[in-house]
């Protein structure tokens, strides 16, 4: 599935350059200025959709070879999450952490930093100015608990699942101006279940969205 669907928007971003590049190149002294940019414009943007889809496949790749050579050590997750909180934070947005006591989990420290990074730049991405992104963690019964709120555009209830597939992306028609193709939140996934925990996503339509991601306890 992850493959056929990385060939048919490859393809049709493709076609879409060799058309137009066709068209270009045969009628510009025929077409008029407004036609010339229209197409121009029509080439950036299926350009710049292939770099994006090259990005995601590589940066996908990368975390298939890290989930393969995990290197799992004992941390703190409320001095991690302190500590990527202060490295992420946005001039247009509040972080607010709420990590009262240490929480002791057997992860590995560059799977953990790039699923917090994903998360919190989500949560920035999708959150108007102004807005608080909320990071906090806990102890559930076996596991540590860590949760990414934020007060934007919130996820359709019915998609919650779906925003861990690849290329799915949770907004909705109102996501499309985002950059991005839809893979970061299933390398998010991939890396919380190669280091055996889960994660989930809670949100409303304009009322925010928490991801909670869960984790075994050293």
């Amino acid at each position: 599935m992850f493959f056929a669907e990385v060939e048919h928007k490859v393809k049709t971003a493709l076609s879409v350059l060799q058309g137009w590049a066709v068209t270009l190149d045969e009628r510009w002294d025929v077409m008029s200025p407004d036609a010339r940019r229209e197409g121009v414009g029509i080439v950036r943007r299926a350009a710049d959709t292939l770099v994006a889809q090259a990005d995601g496949m590589l940066e996908e790749a990368r975390a298939e070879l890290h989930a393969l050579d995990l290197d799992p050590q004992v941390l703190d997750l409320s001095e991690v999450l302190q500590a990527t909180a202060g490295n992420h934070r946005s001039p247009s947005h509040t972080m607010v952490v709420e990590a009262p006591v240490p929480v002791r989990v057997r992860v590995d420290p560059g799977a953990l930093q790039q699923i917090l990074g994903h998360l919190i730049e989500n949560a920035v991405k999708y959150s108007p100015d102004g807005g608080e992104i909320t990071l906090r963690t806990g102890v559930g019964v076996g596991v540590a608990i860590m949760e990414i709120s934020d007060q934007g555009i919130g996820l359709p209830e019915e998609r919650t699942d779906l925003i861990f597939e690849p290329f799915h992306r949770g907004g909705g028609s109102s996501d499309r101006s985002k950059p991005g193709v839809g893979l970061g939140l299933y390398i998010v996934r991939k890396l919380v279940e190669a280091m055996g925990g889960t994660i989930a996503a809670q949100g409303k339509p304009g009322e925010g969205s928490t991801f909670t991601v869960r984790l075994p306890l050293d």
